[in-house]
């Protein structure tokens, strides 16, 4: 008779780094949008705050890679890997900047180490990027 299997949620690290991902995400269209509202005087600051998260969010929703495990199988522009990697450096560095205009140094690069030690942990599917 085989034991009981525990039930509950198991963490891998890859969904771990998934999690991470997604925070990393999240914190980088939070700050795009919070750089928009602090940078421009109102009322513009308000569109500001609407549209430069909003395209982020949508060059990150929109131009994928097919295949890509961190991305699901829907793909609505199918583009190479290489572009694919320099959308999410534009996001995840734009908002570094964005932290480093907005003299908040510190958190810039904290959230800069943050980034590069995800790449750093999910290199086989850089490498994997860069190849398609």
């Amino acid at each position: 008779m085989n034991p009981p299997t525990p039930r509950g949620i198991f963490f891998t690290m890859e969904t771990l780094s998934y999690f991470v991902r997604f925070l990393l995400e999240v914190f980088s269209l939070f700050t795009w949008g919070y750089f928009g509202f602090t940078q421009f005087n109102s009322p513009m600051h308000w569109v500001a705050a609407f549209l430069l998260p909003t395209i982020a969010m949508g060059m990150w929703g929109v131009f994928n890679v097919p295949n890509d495990s961190s991305r699901g199988n829907h793909v609505v522009v199918k583009v190479p890997g290489w572009l694919r990697f320099v959308i999410e450096m534009f996001v995840f560095l734009g908002a570094c900047y964005c932290l480093f205009a907005m003299e908040e140094k510190v958190i810039s690069l904290v959230f800069l180490l943050l980034i590069c030690l995800q790449y750093l942990t999910t290199y086989k599917r850089v490498i994997w990027l860069l190849k398609q």
